[in-house]
């Protein structure tokens, strides 16, 4: 099976997200993963370095208690900046960017923000997520970008990979929409 890599931007905002997932076995044998696992997370190895700050509004909280528990932990990952943890995000059809990459861009992120949630109203548990992502440092000329990501279940766990375009451009029509407008809304928070 071929792996799709990701752009840098979408696969730190999906580490930013929070997923937990176990490693992907099933990947490549032929990927170089690197020539160490299991290290500190960069927050550890450089304690001085500014963190993003992440949020996850509890008005966005979907019905599933496992789902929200995945997206918290996507954020705090981003937080730490934690490559390790950052890799068993990711369904095995995709791979994820390497450590060099993520640790140039982890440095440059200064916020990261949930903005919407919703349900791929697909069989299997499906939900696609856009997160506005604030730059410390503009770069190609913007100091804030969308992200969306897709999150779905493989062999019971959650997962993160990239939406399809048809997603992409109905969660941005969305991210437009005035708060007031016909958006849909998130699903009921638990009671």
């Amino acid at each position: 099976m071929r792996m799709r890599s990701l752009p840098t931007m979408t696969m730190l905002t999906l580490g930013a997200l929070g997923l937990a997932a176990a490693p992907g076995c099933s990947r490549d044998a032929a990927v170089d993963d690197g020539p160490e696992i299991n290290k500190p997370p960069i927050s550890v190895e450089d304690p001085e370095a500014p963190r993003p700050a992440v949020n996850f509004p509890a008005h966005l909280r979907q019905k599933d208690p496992t789902l929200n528990a995945f997206i918290e932990k996507v954020l705090e990952i981003c937080y730490r900046g934690d490559y390790d943890a950052f890799r068993q995000l990711f369904g095995t059809a995709y791979q994820p960017t390497d450590e060099k990459q993520f640790r140039q861009v982890w440095y440059n992120v200064g916020n990261v923000d949930v903005i919407l949630v919703q349900d791929g109203r697909q069989k299997e548990p499906h939900y696609y997520v856009l997160a506005k992502v604030r730059l410390r440092t503009p770069r190609n000329g913007r100091q804030e970008r969308s992200v969306p990501v897709m999150v779905f279940k493989e062999a019971g766990e959650w997962r993160v990979g990239p939406p399809p375009k048809a997603a992409i451009e109905e969660l941005r029509a969305l991210e437009t929409q005035p708060a007031s407008g016909p958006a849909s809304a998130p699903a009921p928070r638990p009671a």
